[in-house]
């Protein structure tokens, strides 16, 4: 019965020593599946912010280029409206400069048209007398054109 008691006794020995050693691998194997489920969620999150990182540089990236762009419209429109109002105060002054003049600072323009006005009469004139186109042109010695044209504004004023 000694040897009994002994054989048993190793037998439970063996078995608790084969149960630890079987609850170790478990807790081995489900802190090694703790691990693993833990990271594989931080490594696709990982991979994913990496992404969204090179994504947010390329949209800087182009928002540098747009912001550079803008800038040099600015800077061209800038120009434009400067040239625009250089040339706004030069007119600006021409006209006041011919506002100022006198009328009778032309008298170069007001003799061109006492002739134009004399030359108008004479052909109305001699139309009236009853000469003909041609006739009218080769007195005054003008083309039939001019004379026509002539007699065509009279006709149109009437």
């Amino acid at each position: 019965m000694d040897y009994f008691t002994l054989i048993a006794g190793l037998i439970l020995t063996l078995a608790a020593a084969l149960q630890l050693i079987f609850s170790r691998k478990q807790e081995n194997n489900f802190a090694g599946v703790l691990q693993e489920k833990i990271d594989r969620p931080m490594q696709t999150d990982l991979i994913a912010l990496a992404g969204l990182l090179e994504s947010l540089k390329e949209n800087l990236r182009e928002m540098e280029e747009k912001k550079q762009m803008l800038q040099y419209l600015l800077t061209q429109q800038k120009k434009q409206q400067e040239a625009l109002e250089g040339r706004l105060q030069q007119l600006e002054a021409l006209l006041l400069q011919l506002q100022r003049q006198p009328e009778t600072a032309h008298p170069m323009q007001q003799g061109t048209e006492k002739r134009l006005n004399s030359r108008r009469q004479q052909v109305y004139q001699l139309y009236d007398q009853g000469l003909s186109v041609p006739e009218v042109a080769s007195r005054l010695q003008l083309g039939r054109g001019e004379v026509e044209l002539i007699l065509g504004w009279r006709r149109a004023k009437a």
